[in-house]
């Protein structure tokens, strides 16, 4: 029963488009259920979703940018990452900063909070040293429209709808990355991910003054060509590096990693080498 629960499981998720395999899930009483890290962390996960698929199959998600920032991350670094969805870098980066460190997790999904908190005390992370923001990082302040995917895959949620087929959406807060570390009172952040499904543009435009004086050290930013065209992201990266980030372009180039003066010997491999 087990191995046809499973095998299901897995057909669903294949089924297009997504808005039928949720109608699907819902009719069958799918359940999230826990899924243990190879890494020993633990996640109330959907089976039926990108993330729950992947992290019960091979105890890992995205594996590239899990290896990078358990390389990165020091104890006692600041983390932010922005698009937490479920909270998986957001829970990995707090095992890797330590106590003294502290982790910010940016998801503007409403329908993710109950999830992300319950990652988070699943693996006991203390509430003081772990704190979620359910606003989206925008080029300029106020209410904005967050396009929601089905639930087979909320991380592909949006505040840019790439997509034909679907238009549940949610207004959102929408804050400026510089005015939301101002109001935190941080100084720094020693490393930041960035995977916002096409928005990186409004994340960096919202930060310029935080990264033109390098508040923030190690940036990993996901580009997204098919939704903002090459020409975009190649405006975007030309940004980064003008304000003196470099680009370890030796490194895996799909991570878009940017690193500030003072950052580089985290690398295992300094940039420009």
């Amino acid at each position: 029963m087990r191995f046809t629960s499973e095998r299901l499981e897995r057909l669903l998720l294949r089924v297009r488009p997504a808005q039928v395999a949720d109608l699907g899930k819902r009719l069958l009483g799918v359940r999230r259920r826990t899924a243990v890290s190879t890494a020993g962390l633990r996640f109330w996960v959907d089976p039926v979703s990108v993330f729950g698929a992947e992290l019960l199959a091979t105890g890992e998600f995205e594996p590239r940018l899990t290896a990078l920032l358990t390389e990165v991350c020091r104890p006692g670094d600041v983390f932010l990452d922005v698009g937490g969805n479920e909270g998986y870098f957001t829970v990995l980066a707090r095992t890797l900063v330590g106590p003294a460190g502290v982790v910010h997790s940016v998801e503007p999904q409403s329908r993710l909070r109950g999830v992300i908190e319950e990652n988070i005390r699943s693996n006991g992370a203390d509430g003081g040293r772990v704190h979620v923001h359910p606003v989206a990082l925008v080029a300029e302040p106020g209410p904005v429209e967050l396009y929601l995917r089905p639930s087979t895959n909320t991380g592909a949620s949006s505040l840019v709808r790439h997509w034909r087929l679907g238009s549940a959406r949610e207004v959102v807060d929408g804050v400026r990355l510089d005015d939301l570390l101002d109001d935190l009172s941080l100084r720094r952040v020693d490393v930041m991910k960035v995977d916002c499904e096409g928005a990186e543009g409004q994340v960096i435009a919202g930060g310029a003054r935080s990264f033109a004086s390098h508040r923030v050290g190690l940036l990993s930013l996901e580009h997204h060509p098919t939704i903002r065209g090459e020409a975009a992201c190649r405006s975007l990266h030309e940004r980064l590096l003008g304000w003196g980030y470099r680009w370890p372009r030796w490194r895996d180039a799909d991570l878009g990693l940017y690193v500030a003066p003072g950052y580089e010997g985290r690398l295992s491999r300094s940039p420009g080498s």
